[in-house]
């Protein structure tokens, strides 16, 4: 029994439960490709809202001219939306600790790139 009244444990059985708990890098293949597939993902995200903001605009009737419209305009807003993004410091992927003021980000980014 040690001093708290427990098992008595080693200095090895303690040494390998912090090693077990502490996290270890992934070095896996898709990592080396972080910020290119953040890019893409958001670029996919820009294009399926921007068909989806001309599908509501038109109520779902998207003519053959509109269609023409739509894809001589994606180059220069999908340019506007990502270079306002990664200005703005959007194209990072840390979602896990966004916070009110990365929220205030997005919006500046929205505003200023619509």
């Amino acid at each position: 029994m040690n001093k708290l009244g427990g098992p008595n444990m080693s200095t090895a059985t303690v040494e390998s439960a912090r090693s077990m708990t502490k996290t270890k890098p992934v070095n896996s293949g898709l990592m080396r490709y972080r910020t290119p597939l953040i890019f893409i993902s958001q670029a996919c995200l820009v294009i399926v809202t921007y068909y989806a903001s001309f599908l509501l605009r038109l109520d779902a009737n998207l003519d053959p001219a509109m269609r023409v419209v739509f894809w001589q305009t994606l180059p220069l807003v999908l340019l506007v939306k990502l270079v306002l993004s990664y200005r703005f410091g959007l194209l990072h992927g840390w979602w896990r600790y966004v916070g009110m003021s990365d929220l205030l980000d997005i919006s500046k980014a929205s505003f200023v790139s619509s």
